[in-house]
């Protein structure tokens, strides 16, 4: 393989695992905090590269759409943005749909 074959085989490996990652985040119940927060320091670490600007801008706006998760329902109550596990699911669902789509295309 060149190292273009190994660099596009390495990307996909990892988007796959942040595909992985949010597959385990929606069969989870409930869904800590912390969970959603070592996600969103993955993506914005930069330590899951891809070689799509698409991707990785997908993944930056989903990690910042996840900072709105919030698990106690008396502290969603305070702040209206915030949204709970429903809501989360729902998120992480449609990005793993959209994220499916991409890889399909890569």
């Amino acid at each position: 393989l060149s190292k273009v074959d190994n660099v596009k085989k390495e990307c996909f490996q990892n988007t796959a695992h942040v595909l992985s990652f949010l597959k385990n985040i929606n069969t989870m119940s409930p869904v800590s905090a912390s969970v959603v927060m070592e996600f969103q320091e993955k993506i914005w670490s930069g330590s899951i590269l891809d070689t799509s600007d698409d991707i990785a801008e997908f993944l930056f706006d989903l990690a910042y759409e996840l900072d709105y998760y919030e698990p106690d329902p008396t502290s969603r109550k305070e702040i209206n943005s915030l949204f709970g596990e429903d809501e989360l699911h729902r998120r992480v669902k449609e990005a793993i749909e959209k994220l499916s789509i991409f890889l399909s295309y890569a």
